[in-house]
């Protein structure tokens, strides 16, 4: 723990002045709040580039504060009070060394926001934090275990950062980051486990999305979606369809959509889901068909790379929410052999066994340049390039793997 003190401090070194921050879009400002989280190789926000002019919804990679050659993109946090402070510092120590190596070879940075260290817990409210930082804050109440087990404490984060037109009135404490894992009075709350989901939540704060939510995971993987929690209640949900949703589904012939057609509609079709089965919306993967507006935005705002990751640390466990302890009624399975998944590629859901994949760390390379040798060899490998297809002089080719290192031109 002493070594890893000592890493942590090193990396908590003053921001120098901004050198190089969009021109057109404050660091303050943002356009739109999320619209929903739970607690990708690689999928997430696209790399901001010159002249760094975002394009809605706004979300990319934390902005540089210093250039090459010490190339600087920190992420900033704070904490929304004592009981945040007190009960999650270290359990977030640990999970931002989770990122170590991927720091390492980029210009990412996850510290303390040098506004908060004057003040006894590191709070988000005191004069001088940035009101861009990242908050973070402890969803549980301590000796409240209706709270804490029940559906409305929740881990959630938002992903990446967001931009917004100057012209636009900044919104403060726009990035957080919600806890409720650690519950040290009960086995699945230990400082182990609680290290392991925060350092998935970091993961989206950097930039990244679910891998298991990319536009093409069905080709890799399978959504068992009657093996989730809550899918008998949503069966019966869908049954009833109080909101009348499947009403304009039904044709011309006033024949009514069978059940197990309501079903196909609700587990994969986000309009259906977040009515009739909320769990089940961050398993649907982000297709403009089976999207919401605000889903397909964001989702139009981010690459995938050519690979599909099966241990990286922004995919869920196959058994997370699974209604029956039964390895044979896991909720995502390998399409390809019918296996596992787990994230960080920690099997059984291990913390010891559980890291930030090469995928990971190369999608973080892209985002988070830093000139140096170190971060082009993270950038490079078979598969870890953006999955795109562009037009040269009109006509429409196929871009090899790792050409474009996650930029949006040629």
């Amino acid at each position: 723990m002493e070594v890893l003190a000592i890493i942590l401090a090193l990396l908590g070194i003053l921001i120098a002045p901004v050198l190089s921050c969009p021109d057109q879009y404050s660091p303050n400002y943002t356009h739109t709040e999320p619209g929903h989280h739970l607690t990708r190789r690689w999928y997430g926000v696209k790399a901001l580039h010159p002249p760094m002019i975002a394009q809605k919804p706004y979300y990319y990679p934390w902005p540089a504060t210093c250039g090459y050659p010490n190339a600087l993109q920190p992420v900033r946090y704070c904490f929304l009070d004592k009981w945040s402070a007190d009960n999650l510092e270290d359990v977030l120590n640990v999970a931002i060394s989770y990122w170590g190596e991927a720091m390492r070879v980029s210009a990412l940075k996850i510290i303390l926001d040098p506004g908060a260290r004057g003040n006894k817990h590191n709070y988000c409210g005191t004069e001088g934090v940035a009101t861009d930082a990242l908050v973070i804050s402890d969803e549980t109440k301590p000796g409240d275990d209706e709270w804490n087990g029940g559906p409305n404490c929740v881990t959630a984060s938002t992903v990446g950062y967001k931009y917004t037109p100057r012209n636009q009135y900044p919104s403060p404490h726009r990035h957080y980051m919600k806890v409720c894992a650690y519950q040290p009075q009960y086995p699945y709350g230990t400082a182990e486990l609680a290290s392991r989901d925060i350092a998935h939540e970091l993961g989206h704060v950097i930039g990244l999305q679910h891998e298991h939510q990319r536009p093409d995971r069905d080709l890799y993987i399978k959504f068992n979606c009657r093996y989730l929690q809550g899918y008998d209640e949503a069966k019966y949900a869908a049954d009833i369809d109080a909101e009348a949703l499947f009403e304009q589904d039904a044709d011309d012939s006033d024949d009514e959509l069978s059940l197990s057609q309501k079903m196909a509609l609700v587990c994969h079709d986000e309009y259906y889901a977040i009515s009739y089965f909320p769990n089940a919306r961050e398993y649907i993967s982000y297709n403009p068909s089976t999207s919401l507006k605000e889903s397909h935005q964001i989702a139009q705002n981010n690459q995938h790379s050519t690979s599909f990751d099966y241990s990286s640390i922004m995919i869920y466990d196959s058994d997370l929410c699974v209604k029956t302890r039964n390895a044979n009624k896991n909720v995502l399975v390998r399409r390809d052999n019918g296996g596992e998944v787990w994230m960080g590629g920690g099997v059984g859901a291990d913390p010891a066994k559980t890291k930030v994949s090469r995928g990971d760390v190369a999608r973080v390379a892209m985002l988070y340049e830093s000139g140096t040798e170190e971060n082009r060899e993270a950038q490079r490998g078979v598969g870890w390039g953006v999955a795109t297809r562009v037009k040269v002089r009109g006509v429409e080719v196929g871009v090899r793997e790792g050409s474009l290192r996650g930029r949006d031109e040629l």
